[in-house]
């Protein structure tokens, strides 16, 4: 499955971008404010599992990102989504059929190159005039935060994060690097919990929260279902990195 046809993103300007690392093609698409007139800062965003670089959840993102702050937005394919080239039907099988197996299959040993295909992305799109390489952020939820926490710990270019749909203990094995990355984390992090989350325990939740490494971290909490993060949530995320980006001091 591709990403095929799309919409476009208001008020940004879209550029597909072509990126290698290690030998392989990493799709990514920028979308760039169109009103900016100067460098402006940078979000990458990663999407959840099933989804894709242009996803509803990444665009609407973009969108916001561009018209409500003047910020542009990285996005990149997960290791087997939209077009990489392991994403084929018998990959689909398995995760309809056994999520933990797919997982174990696909996940555990891309942790390290989806942090290396991320830096090659960022490195391509610092490029352009347009881009402020000192103010970069990251923004993911569920499997956006598995491969998130990883790149925002290696990667000293990310100053920001949103993270969050993710839990301490379940599915231990192909989490691991998870755990072990977040307690190094040092940026200030936005965490968020969804109360009648169907995938993901409260206990589950508070663990993980507490294990995050840097104390400048503060945790929202909605009522809904995984999936059901409010409209609400998304633009308060969207505003906190906002303010870190631009150097806005908390209230």
């Amino acid at each position: 499955m591709t990403t095929g046809d799309h919409e476009s993103v208001p008020g940004a300007i879209e550029t597909i971008l072509k990126v290698t690392c290690e030998g392989r093609d990493v799709p990514a698409v920028l979308w760039e404010p169109e009103s900016a007139d100067g460098p402006v800062p940078l979000v990458l965003v990663g999407h959840g599992g099933g989804g894709h670089k242009r996803a509803p959840t990444v665009t609407r993102m973009a969108a916001g990102l561009a018209r409500e702050h003047g910020i542009a937005t990285l996005a990149i394919d997960g290791p087997v989504n939209g077009d990489r080239v392991e994403n084929n039907d018998e990959a689909w099988a398995l995760r309809k059929q056994d999520r933990h197996a797919y997982r174990r299959r696909y996940y555990m040993e891309k942790y390290s190159q989806m942090v290396a295909d991320w830096q090659a992305a960022l490195d391509v799109a610092v490029q352009r005039p347009l881009i402020d390489g000192s103010a970069v952020g990251y923004w993911g939820l569920s499997m956006g935060t598995r491969f998130g926490v990883p790149l925002v710990v290696a990667e000293p270019r990310i100053k920001a994060a949103v993270l969050g749909l993710f839990g301490y203990g379940e599915g231990v094995e192909t989490n691991q690097r998870v755990y072990d990355d977040i307690v190094r984390v040092s940026v200030p992090v936005l965490f968020i919990q969804q109360l009648q989350d169907d995938e993901v325990s409260q206990r589950a939740y508070y663990d993980l929260f507490q294990m995050i490494g840097t104390e400048n971290k503060r945790l929202h909490a909605n009522p809904g279902r995984h999936a059901a993060v409010p409209r609400s949530e998304t633009e308060a995320s969207r505003l906190f990195l906002a303010r870190k980006l631009k150097g806005a001091q908390d209230d």
